[in-house]
């Protein structure tokens, strides 16, 4: 099901001039025990120079107003820990066979937007991963670049949400003439209007 992030996600993609696909749903392969035998990739971006496709990229967004990545739990609430979340979608499931659909044998990168980091989070992130962990995390433009082995070696590039809001909050601020722009897609719309009332003061307080 849709959700507002992912829609936020896909729009800073579309400012960005890439062509986005959004809940890709597939059969799985081969049912799981306990599971329904599908799967669904959030989003799929491609930004395309000289009839050429420049970038492709996979967006796999688990963002929530509650505490910090990498988020852990156990037990009843296992669902909710990040990085099962990460291996399930990026290493379990069998979304790298949809993917073949749309970029064929293309390298894309792995992106997960999730929460904010803490000064914590490069750490606990190698306690997590353990033997996983391939290499050093890299640190560059607040995203975390790491490799995981786990059955297959995969770069995962990891951002966290709040700055997904504020380069698109940057580009409302760089180019004036898209605070007036007539958007057509609803939630450019809807973040038009947010950080046009921003910068005329009654929202000063989220900026703090």
């Amino acid at each position: 099901m849709p959700k507002l992030e992912e829609d936020v996600v896909e729009a800073y993609f579309k400012l960005n001039n890439y062509l986005t696909s959004k809940n890709i749903t597939f059969p799985a392969i081969r049912k799981r025990k306990g599971g329904k035998g599908r799967g669904e990739i959030d989003i799929l971006a491609i930004k395309i120079k000289g009839a050429r496709v420049k970038e492709a990229i996979r967006a796999e967004v688990s963002a929530g107003m509650a505490g910090t990545f990498p988020f852990r739990a156990k037990g009843e609430y296992k669902h909710a820990d990040a990085i099962n979340k990460m291996l399930k979608k990026f290493f379990k499931g069998d979304a790298d066979y949809k993917i073949k659909d749309f970029f064929g044998k293309r390298k894309y990168k792995s992106l997960m937007i999730t929460n904010k980091f803490n000064k914590n989070t490069e750490e606990n992130l190698k306690k997590s991963l353990g033997r996983k962990l391939i290499g050093k995390i890299k640190i560059k433009n607040g995203r975390l670049i790491f490799k995981i082995k786990y059955k297959k070696v995969k770069e995962i590039e990891v951002i966290p949400f709040d700055h997904i809001l504020n380069e698109i909050e940057n580009t409302f601020k760089r180019d004036k003439k898209m605070i007036t722009m007539n958007f057509q897609d609803q939630t450019l719309h809807w973040l038009q209007y947010l950080f046009k009332e921003r910068q005329k003061g009654p929202f000063k307080e989220l900026k703090k």
